[in-house]
């Protein structure tokens, strides 16, 4: 069984049947698990529904499985143990666990805030920090895939990555956020054709921008600066295979970068940003603001404010 099965786990799929196993897959997206299916063969049983509900209660989950690979992103720490209780109670083996980096502990793995039961072992994500540039990325399905076919082969917890652990302890409160400002943003969302593909270029950029990863589900990401966060998904509901900034709707998104401006300019090819009006870069928006301005490989428009950033009428 594997649930998250069409999204960062989609590998794992692929792999268990080239070992010859039969797999379940478990996804809420039908149109994916779908394709899925018809990529994978008969070995792969498609199983739609929502693991969250608190009842499991289809049919398909009757039975009892091997082994289970469980990549789970709920909004809370009881939703998302009480889904992985659920599910285990169906498996007769081992159950890999696969932790997204919200649940980075303050020392040692087996220290985090997860319940420890018998037969499930553990895969903490983390991320990959290049030592010459400082630059920090978050895996792909394919490692992820990999680390956790490993986690279950061996049967010992694994972590993938640095953890970025928090600076207090698991059970310890942070410093309280101020009320929100009314008025000010709660969150953005943008509904994207290849999730794999925004998470590298979005990812990336946010990164630099100073946002942090704060929700990591199989159809979904989103990054978080204050309290504000910004949401990518590969959503089932989609009505065109591509975003157009031409039409009604959203042209582009503009963020503040102080002195950081050539420094993400320069790095912007190599992570699927084109920088546009490179002949009048970096006064595009005119004379008296500095700005770069970039579009992604499906057509999303940012603009990069510098400062200083002088008003002129």
């Amino acid at each position: 069984m594997i649930v998250g099965a069409t999204g960062v786990l989609r590998p794992a799929v692929l792999d268990c049947v080239a070992r010859g196993w039969a797999v379940t897959a478990i996804a809420r997206n039908l149109e994916n698990l779908a394709d899925l299916v018809d990529e994978a063969g008969p070995s792969v049983t498609a199983v739609s529904v929502d693991v969250y509900d608190g009842q499991l209660s289809a049919a398909a989950l009757s039975s009892t499985f091997d082994d289970a690979l469980l990549y789970l992103a709920a909004d809370d720490d009881d939703t998302e143990n009480q889904a992985a209780d659920l599910l285990q109670a169906r498996v007769s083996g081992t159950t890999v666990r696969i932790l997204t980096s919200r649940w980075a502990p303050s020392g040692a793995l087996a220290d985090g805030r997860w319940p420890r039961t018998e037969r499930r072992v553990h895969l903490l994500l983390g991320a990959h920090q290049n030592p010459a540039t400082g630059e920090v990325r978050w895996h792909s399905p394919q490692e992820i895939s990999a680390a956790a076919l490993s986690v279950l082969d061996t049967g010992s917890d694994g972590a993938l990555g640095s953890p970025v652990v928090p600076e207090t302890g698991p059970d310890e409160p942070g410093p309280a956020e101020p009320d929100p400002v009314v008025g000010t943003l709660h969150h953005l969302e943008l509904w994207v054709p290849d999730l794999n593909r925004a998470q590298q270029e979005w990812g990336w950029l946010l990164g630099q921008l100073g946002y942090r990863q704060f929700q990591d589900w199989p159809d979904g990401r989103s990054w978080k600066l204050g309290q504000t966060y910004l949401v990518v998904e590969q959503s089932s509901a989609l009505s065109a295979p591509s975003h157009d900034r031409l039409r009604p709707g959203l042209n582009h998104l503009a963020f503040h970068v102080g002195d950081l401006l050539e420094t993400i300019v320069e790095g912007a090819a190599a992570h699927g940003w084109t920088l546009m009006f490179a002949d009048r870069h970096p006064y595009a928006g005119g004379s008296g603001h500095r700005a770069a301005y970039l579009h992604n490989f499906d057509g999303f428009e940012i603009e990069l404010v510098a400062t200083p950033d002088p008003h002129t009428d």
